[in-house]
């Protein structure tokens, strides 16, 4: 029988400002070439910031950086005009 654990929640003040507004676009389904076009850097910059953000908080990878972007969003949306990380028109 599988059992579910309760998440420990990251630690999300390791994170940089720039690297939570990655998690944020990574979390909303964002290519590393489309998340360096809105954020105006490059897409190895994307790269090494995702790098960062699993090293950071000690996960295992991309998708899983994922999951926490969209489980913990209202911890990292902290504007009251937040609704999904993306640029206006996306």
């Amino acid at each position: 029988m599988l059992c579910a654990t309760p998440l420990n929640s990251p630690d999300f003040s390791t994170l940089t400002d720039r690297e939570l507004e990655v998690l944020r676009l990574l979390g909303r389904g964002g290519s590393n070439r489309q998340m360096a076009r809105w954020l105006g850097i490059t897409e190895r910059t994307t790269k090494a910031h995702i790098s960062r953000i699993i090293e950071k908080l000690k996960i295992t990878g991309r998708i899983e950086a994922i999951f926490l972007a969209n489980y913990y969003h209202d911890a990292l949306c902290t504007s009251a005009g937040c609704t999904s990380g993306l640029p206006k028109g996306q």
